[in-house]
C-alpha cells in the first residue's frame, strides 16, 4: 500500500514528543538529516545502522488519528528485519544494545492497533529520542523549525560504543504469509554508503585500498589472497575468511572477532586473508586437531606473523 501523497511537507503539524519537546517531522527534510547523521555515527555498527534507517523513515509525521502515536514507528520484528535487510535474530540481538545506548526506546508486544490493551502480538512501538534534536521547533518563531544544533539541553548525549551482535542472512519470506500491520506502508531498504576514496597520506603512510599509494605497497605473498576491502556484509566477511583458513569453526565467534578487528580501523581485510592463506599453506600436512581455531587465530592477531610465505624453498643442486 502506497503512502498518501502530500502537496506540502510543511503541512505536517508540530507536536510534543514523548519527552516533552516541540518537534515537527518532515519526509525528505529532517528525516534525511537524521539518517545522514546516523551514517556518520562511528559508534554504531552497519547492522545497527540498517535497523535504524527504517525506524527513522517510518516515524509518524503527526498524521495518525491517535496523537499518542505521533513521532513513533511501530512494526513487527519480522517486518523490521525485512525492511533493514537483516535477520530476525540480528534485530532481536541488536535492539537491546541500541536501547542501552539511549538511541531507541521500545514498547514491546502491543496489539495490532499499537495500543497496550487486549491480546498480545509481535507489534513493537519505537521512539527515537534523536527526534528531539532533528525535529526541534522554535516555539518563539511561530512553529518554524530550529537548527538541530540550537535545540534544548534535553538532546541525548553521544552514546557509548555499541557492541554488535553477529548478523545472519535474512531468509526469504514464506509465500502467503500474513502481512504485518505496521507504520510502514511500503518496503524500505537502505544500506550505509561506502567510504569514498581518499588521497594517500603525504607522510608515506598506506592509503586506502585501491588508491595509488596502496598499489605501491607489498602484494600478497600468495596469488590467491587478492586485494579486497572489508565486506559490508558480515556473512560475506566470514565466508571469505573461511575460504582461506585451513579449517572451519564457530561462525558466531568468527564474526565477532572480525567485527572487532574491523571497527579498530587498523587492519586491512586483505592482510587477514594473506595471513590465513599462508598459515594454511604452511600447515597443509598438519593434523586438523593441531590447527588453531579460527576465532583464536583472529583474537590473538596471529595473522601478523604470516604475512610472508615462510615455507622452505628447494635449493638448486650444483651440477658437477
Amino acid at each position: 500500500m502506497k503512502r498518501p501523497f502530500k502537496k506540502n511537507k510543511q503541512d505536517n503539524p508540530a507536536f510534543k514528543s514523548p519527552d516533552g519537546d516541540l518537534i515537527q517531522i518532515n519526509r525528505g527534510g529532517n528525516k534525511m538529516q537524521f539518517i545522514r547523521d546516523l551514517c556518520r555515527n562511528e559508534k554504531i555498527t552497519h547492522v545497527q545502522f540498517r535497523m535504524l534507517v527504517p525506524l527513522v523513515d517510518m516515524s509518524n509525521e503527526g498524521t495518525h488519528e491517535d496523537s499518542e502515536l505521533w513521532g513513533k514507528a511501530w512494526m513487527k520484528v519480522e517486518t523490521l528485519a525485512k525492511e533493514s535487510g537483516c535477520s530476525e535474530r540480528a534485530v532481536q540481538n541488536n535492539m537491546p544494545l541500541l536501547e542501552a545506548a539511549g538511541i531507541v526506546k521500545v514498547r514491546r508486544d502491543l496489539t495490532d492497533d499499537g495500543r497496550p490493551k487486549g491480546g498480545r502480538s509481535n507489534v513493537n512501538e519505537y521512539w527515537l529520542p534523536g527526534w528531539n534534536k532533528f525535529g526541534a521547533v522554535d516555539e518563539s518563531e511561530n512553529g518554524e523549525r530550529g537548527a538541530p544544533s540550537g535545540k534544548s539541553e534535553r538532546v541525548q548525549p553521544a552514546p557509548e560504543t555499541v557492541q554488535s551482535a553477529p548478523e545472519t542472512v535474512q531468509p526469504a519470506p514464506e509465500k502467503g504469509a500474513p502481512a504485518a500491520h505496521d507504520s510502514a506502508d511500503a518496503p524500505f531498504s537502505k544500506t550505509p554508503p561506502k567510504d569514498t576514496p581518499q588521497a594517500a597520506a603525504a607522510s608515506g603512510e598506506r592509503g586506502p585500498v585501491g588508491s595509488l599509494d596502496d598499489d605501491r605497497q607489498s602484494k600478497p605473498a600468495t596469488e590467491d589472497a587478492k586485494i579486497e576491502p572489508w565486506p559490508d556484509d558480515i556473512n560475506v566477511m566470514v565466508d571469505k575468511f573461511l575460504s582461506y583458513y585451513p579449517k572451519g569453526g564457530d561462525r558466531t565467534k568468527i564474526a565477532q572477532a572480525l567485527e572487532e578487528i574491523r571497527r579498530e580501523g587498523k587492519t586491512e581485510f586483505r592482510d587477514i586473508l594473506r595471513g590465513a592463506s599462508n598459515y594454511k599453506r604452511e600447515n597443509a600436512s598438519t593434523d586438523p586437531q593441531w590447527i588453531k581455531n579460527p576465532e583464536n587465530f583472529l583474537r590473538n592477531r596471529l595473522w601478523t606473523g604470516f604475512q610472508h610465505d615462510n615455507r622452505r624453498r628447494p635449493e638448486m643442486a650444483m651440477a658437477i
